[in-house]
């Protein structure tokens, strides 16, 4: 009899405290909700940024669904969001011959060799730093990374492309693998111009002048023409089945 009535007692002390819990975690419920009404309404009440006006709607995803919110040196090396296991396979897969060099050949490593004999850069990372944009050289004799000079001559070819320089082709290669001479050498240097705003402000802004030297092929075409490159950052690259467009 003592075991039953103190079997009820315990169940009697146990539903009082599960209603005090209860009461207690319906108080918490109700403050929080109550803090959460006067939040929104101080909200509502809040003035908006006059520039939130100009923005059209969705503008924060530039890139679509493939958008990612990244601001660290890594932001363009993120495969899209929403990729299946296996395409993030082939794209961490292509991502690590995006960043190793390449060899000469022969080598141990086929997968790779093949460098040269001339060349910009030993792997595309070599101009696309973290899939990043490139830069022109800030001094005379700087290497250059992410930057190339276009070659061509006046006129164009059957499809309307200019025509290319009769010994070094469309673009100077400054790299050459060991036995081989580079094209040649970019030199550029910057002039200052002065410039004046409309207010009366004076700034000074560079102007950058390219110039050739240590030719190894020969002299250019009187008339070349070089238009200089910077790489631009990849963003997203997509990849297609061979039979994506039927």
């Amino acid at each position: 009899m003592f075991q039953i009535r103190r079997f009820n007692y315990c169940r009697v002390c146990l539903a009082l405290l599960l209603v005090w819990l209860l009461a207690g975690c319906s108080r918490v419920d109700e403050d929080v909700v109550g803090e959460t009404a006067a939040s929104t309404s101080l909200n509502a009440g809040a003035s908006t940024p006059d520039y939130l006006a100009y923005l059209e709607e969705n503008e924060q995803l530039s890139g679509g669904q493939a958008t990612v919110f990244d601001t660290t040196p890594n932001a363009f090396s993120q495969p899209i969001p929403g990729l299946e296991r296996e395409q993030e396979l082939l794209f961490f897969v292509g991502n690590s011959f995006f960043n190793q060099n390449w060899v000469t050949a022969p080598a141990s490593t086929t997968a790779r060799d093949g460098l040269g004999p001339l060349f910009n850069a030993r792997s595309c990372a070599g101009c696309h730093f973290k899939d990043g944009r490139g830069r022109a050289p800030e001094f005379a004799g700087e290497m250059p990374t992410g930057f190339l000079l276009r070659l061509s001559v006046p006129g164009t070819d059957f499809y309307g492309e200019p025509l290319p320089e009769p010994n070094y082709g469309g673009q100077l290669q400054d790299q050459a693998i060991m036995g081989f001479a580079a094209e040649g050498v970019v030199n550029l240097v910057y002039e200052e111009m002065p410039f004046t705003f409309p207010d009366g402000e004076t700034v000074l802004l560079r102007q950058p002048v390219y110039e050739l030297s240590d030719l190894a092929y020969g002299d250019m075409h009187a008339e070349v023409q070089t238009s200089p490159r910077v790489d631009n950052q990849l963003g997203v690259t997509l990849t297609f089945n061979d039979n994506d467009g039927d």
